[in-house]
């Protein structure tokens, strides 16, 4: 941790023409009479400051000269403090022009099936796969959700054919087939964040990494903490080309939205409202939410799609061509015995390949999974399933 206090660095020449402000997604983590730790919320930085120092940041929450915060009549101490205060990175010049900056991103403990990771194979991959575990979109706890996911697919280890130099793909007994043979999928780690920092933080540095990592042509798997991800995805995708949304979830559309925050109950409201993003459909509900859906959402039930064809309903639909496919793993009931309420595995699977045979899938993310309730493990090999099988109609949707 950087220890930083300024009233120890020597007297300066009094700089009084430049503008200083606090640098950007900088947080005050803790404090005490003596010190504060101040927190970079995009890079993970932290640094020590005396108090009297934060107080002079503080100072310049808006562009400021030092003869602004100090009057003119300052010998060159409190200019050699603010330019400390630089020097550190905790003040920007405001005059300066400075580079965006890149998120960085944290390593995970497993890659998703064991594949590459990106910074060795990232740059010629056809899927990337990324964490969010961010939860606070809701009340439960799904932060652990990307890790289980990542963990469990490590039993189905990503191979590649040693004379074809091609992924081997898997065999998938329940559709007698190969899936995503050919395939390469790279596993870009995760993305940080702390808590307190603006939700609105979050997600910009979601659609910027998912910029950063994806060519034109790949297909984002996001394993998020919880379904109000889904809301940084589209906005991510629909930067690209017009798109709808097909989200999986056990919950309808809420009430009208409070705030500026996304919430798990009316993500499908806030997607809606995303620029480009043409229609929501909010599929498997266990029962009708009671709220009248927006103009551009739908609401199909898990009865519906368990009664009817799943061709019939999907050509029903008002989508576009690009389709962003979210799964709220509380979708599917994997109770055992079946409870009957949500939606089976089988269901779940035949209900993406009818999406996938009419549209183009451009994404997936994979969310509401809660590891420490009793069927945490059960929904985790689930949670593998649906995503290889989703990537898999993504691709090969692609390669046509």
């Amino acid at each position: 941790m950087l220890q930083c206090d300024v009233s120890e660095r020597p007297a300066g020449e009094p700089v009084v023409e430049r503008r200083y402000v606090v640098a950007p997604h900088l947080m005050l983590e803790a404090h005490d009479d003596a010190h504060a730790i101040v927190v970079n919320t995009a890079t993970g930085a932290r640094a020590k400051v005396s108090i009297a120092a934060f107080r002079m940041l503080s100072r310049f929450d808006v562009p400021r000269t030092v003869s602004d915060v100090f009057g003119r009549s300052d010998d060159g101490r409190a200019a050699a403090r603010v330019r400390a205060l630089v020097d550190h990175g905790l003040l920007w010049d405001a005059e300066a022009k400075r580079p965006a900056d890149k998120p960085r991103r944290r390593p995970a403990p497993f890659r998703f099936c064991n594949a590459p990771s990106y910074a060795a194979s990232g740059a010629r991959a056809d899927v990337v796969v990324l964490g969010v575990p961010y939860d606070l979109g809701g009340s439960d706890n799904g932060r652990e959700g990307p890790l289980a996911v990542r963990q469990k697919s490590l039993d189905y280890t990503y191979m590649v054919d040693f004379d074809a130099r091609q992924p081997a793909g898997w065999f998938d007994a329940g559709a007698g087939a190969r899936i995503l043979e050919g395939v390469r999928i790279a596993d870009a780690d995760d993305i940080p964040w702390i808590h307190g920092e603006p939700q609105r933080a979050v997600f910009e540095r979601v659609v910027v990494t998912l910029d950063e990592l994806l060519p034109d042509h790949g297909v984002p798997l996001v394993l998020a903490g919880d379904a109000s991800v889904s809301h940084a995805v589209a906005a991510w995708c629909a930067g690209r080309h017009p798109l709808s949304v097909v989200h999986f979830a056990a919950e309808g559309t809420a009430g009208e939205r409070e705030g500026e925050s996304v919430t798990v109950h009316d993500v499908a409201r806030a997607m809606i409202r995303i620029p480009n993003v043409r229609s929501v459909a909010t599929a498997g509900l266990r029962e009708v939410s009671g709220y009248a859906p927006p103009p551009g959402v739908s609401e199909v039930t898990a009865t519906q799609l368990r009664s009817g064809d799943h061709g019939d309903l999907v050509a029903a639909l008002s989508l576009a061509e690009r389709v962003l496919l979210s799964i709220d793993m509380d979708v599917v009931d994997v109770s055992t015995p079946p409870s009957g309420k949500g939606m089976s595995l089988r269901e779940v699977r035949e209900a993406i390949q009818a999406i996938g045979d009419r549209h183009r899938i451009v994404g997936v993310v994979v969310s509401g999974l809660d590891p420490s309730t009793p069927m945490g493990p059960v929904a985790a090999i689930v949670a593998c399933h649906l995503a290889l099988q989703a990537l898999h109609v993504a691709t090969l949707r692609r390669a046509g």
